[in-house]
């Protein structure tokens, strides 16, 4: 009876591997497991089978942004109350319901950067292998759980997520672009390996507490994730923030009125870069023969410069001041093309 409850907490501290690991397990893949689980089992029934498991499994928190909409989806979709309140539910919520419930929307965001992060990373295999090359490998959980440690917080799971698939990029590889707010740009960044991020947090004056660097531009710009959960000045957990101007970690470059927000979270952040890459191929083969190795090194010069300048028809609207007042543009039309103006 021990040895067969014995084997059976392994296969289910297995499954929490695959969870936490590359291996992405979708939730409905769960159940069948914890059946297999179950006719080898000796005096545990089911629901101590998902009690163990849940304990077994680490899930970290999400962005405030996606946990609102993908909990809400997860109510809508039969997995239990997503935040495991019972006020509608007679009876008690089981410990596969509340698992599933936590586990959905952080599978859906865990699939959403990992399609973003295989886009990104085929976009640059096919135009310049260079910046493909750049792109470092996939942290383990272990790694991310020391860099925890090392805040002092967790990791929202999109920025872990995107960890696990790609460790930043190498040095000198400013091959990230973020969108530049009130101006119709982008500004070319190089996203932070973990271990370069860590070094810059334990900064002296303590300026970047509650919040974790993910990318620096060549003028020492910053763009950092919002960490802290309660109370914070400015923010939400997990959104994308940055100083106004390159002044890297000085004090007054992190004052409230000094900081804008990038993105909800850094699947948006992602998802923007993306759409950015993804129009630049049809554009320049609208202007020009489209092969290989042109668009190569258009791209090369395109991220050589400190900012992508793009072209406002379409995509980007002034805010009341009228066209020419270039702090004041916003780009309000998400599903058009991003078109850019290459260097002649």
């Amino acid at each position: 009876s021990g040895l067969l409850l014995s084997i059976i907490m392994v296969c289910l501290l297995a499954v929490a591997e695959l969870v936490c690991s590359r291996s992405l397990l979708a939730p409905e893949e769960l159940c069948p497991l914890i059946t297999l689980s179950q006719e080898f089992k000796c005096s545990v029934d089911t629901e101590g089978l998902w009690q163990t498991l849940g304990r077994a499994l680490h899930l970290r928190p999400l962005p405030t942004s996606a946990l609102a909409s993908e909990e809400a989806k997860v109510g809508k979709g039969g997995y239990g109350v997503a935040d495991g309140s019972t006020a509608h539910c007679p009876a008690p919520v089981s410990a596969k319901a509340q698992l599933l419930a936590r586990y959905q929307p952080i599978f859906a965001v865990r699939r959403r950067v990992r399609q973003l992060c295989a886009r990104i990373s085929s976009f640059w295999r096919m135009w310049l292998p260079e910046a493909a090359h750049a792109l470092r490998s996939g942290l383990t959980e272990t790694d991310l759980e020391k860099a925890e440690a090392l805040l002092g917080a967790e990791l929202p799971e999109d920025v872990a997520e995107f960890y696990r698939c790609h460790d930043g990029q190498e040095d000198e590889g400013f091959w990230f672009a973020q969108e530049e707010p009130g101006a119709c740009s982008f500004q070319v960044m190089q996203l932070l390996p973990l271990q370069s991020a860590l070094a810059m947090h334990p900064d002296e004056d303590h300026i970047l507490d509650g919040w974790m660097p993910l990318a620096h531009s060549r003028a020492g710009l910053l763009t950092c994730c919002r960490l802290a959960h309660d109370h914070c000045e400015v923010g939400c957990f997990g959104e994308i923030w940055s100083p106004r101007t390159s002044l890297g970690s000085r004090p007054e470059a992190w004052e409230e009125q000094s900081l804008v927000r990038r993105a909800a979270c850094f699947t948006d952040h992602l998802a923007d870069y993306v759409a950015l890459l993804e129009g630049i191929p049809s554009q320049y083969a609208e202007e020009q023969l489209l092969t290989p190795w042109a668009l190569g090194a258009a791209l090369r010069q395109l991220f050589a410069a400190p900012r992508i300048n793009c072209d406002e028809r379409g995509c980007w609207q002034t805010t009341g001041l009228g066209e020419g007042k270039g702090n004041l543009w916003q780009r309000i039309d998400r599903s058009r093309p991003i078109r850019v103006f290459f260097p002649q």
